[in-house]
């Protein structure tokens, strides 16, 4: 954020607390329509990653309920968010990118052959959803109708493959 916009930001609405959770119940019901991967957890596709506010929103509350915090994460080789056994200590909350790895086009597991393939520019599209999410809430505070219909025809086309 630049300068201008550290200054300007108290101009802008906040979100309240029902469009908050609307957008997490929004990027939930993203995450629980891909489908998933039989990980082997060898630790080689994770790496230092970005995320979405929401999704760093949904991570902060989860590991605060388990007496964790993202400070606490140490980079190693790997993903920080990854134990001494390659475990996946937010594995239930974890970021878009570490859900579509190794079930879309062009981020598939070498060792493991996902049941359906989501199409690249879904899966761009899954990530696109978070970060616009998440702009709407720091911008205007709320989600608009056509990020809703967007959504919606995210999760229909997710939902079809999957048939």
């Amino acid at each position: 954020m630049n300068i201008l916009d550290q200054r300007l930001k108290h101009l802008l609405p906040k979100p309240n607390t029902e469009a908050i959770e609307r957008a997490k119940r929004m990027v939930e019901a993203i995450y629980e329509s891909i489908p998933s991967l039989d990980c082997k957890k060898c630790g080689e596709c994770c790496g230092t990653i970005t995320f979405s506010g929401i999704e760093r929103l949904i991570i902060e509350e989860y590991v605060a309920k388990k007496g964790l915090s993202l400070e606490s994460f140490t980079v190693t080789r790997n993903c920080p968010a990854l134990d001494e056994n390659n475990n996946c200590v937010i594995y239930q909350v974890r970021p878009m990118i570490c859900r579509l790895y190794g079930v879309s086009e062009g981020l598939l597991c070498p060792y493991v052959e996902p049941e359906v393939v989501i199409p690249k520019k879904l899966a761009w599209e899954c990530i696109g959803f978070c970060y616009k999410v998440s702009k709407e809430l720091d911008t205007i505070g709320r989600i608009t109708d056509k990020t809703v219909r967007w959504h919606k025809g995210i999760v229909r086309r997710l939902k079809k493959l999957r048939k």
